[in-house]
């Protein structure tokens, strides 16, 4: 059943779609976001690691903020053995609606 719903997932919100919204978003902030009040530039060739991609069932219209999220960490994932994990740069959570067009994305410091 995880394997079907993972297929689903990544049929639903391709890796390239994410990474092409993302970088589209990035470069029309000319590779700069704000990060707790702080600038951040972000380099054109840093790596991005695709970490939870989910869908939410949400029984009720407008309780949630989209239906599917995915979670990047920019400048790469690193993984702790204590659940502390960190992005190389940060990380950025992105929401879709249910047609799978982008509403928004955050970027925050804490995996989350």
């Amino acid at each position: 059943m995880s394997e079907e719903l993972t297929n689903l997932l990544n049929k639903e919100i391709p890796n390239d779609k994410v990474l092409n919204d993302l970088w589209k978003i990035l470069n029309e902030g000319d590779l700069r976001v704000e990060l707790n009040e702080k600038w951040v530039d972000i380099p054109s060739e840093t790596p991005v690691d695709i970490v939870t991609k989910a869908y939410f069932l949400e029984t009720y219209d407008n309780i949630g903020f989209g239906v599917y999220r995915v979670l990047l960490a920019i400048g790469g994932f690193r993984e702790n053995p204590h659940g502390f994990h960190t992005a190389g740069i940060c990380f950025s959570t992105l929401y879709y609606d249910k047609n799978r067009e982008l509403i928004t994305l955050d970027f925050h410091e804490k995996f989350r």
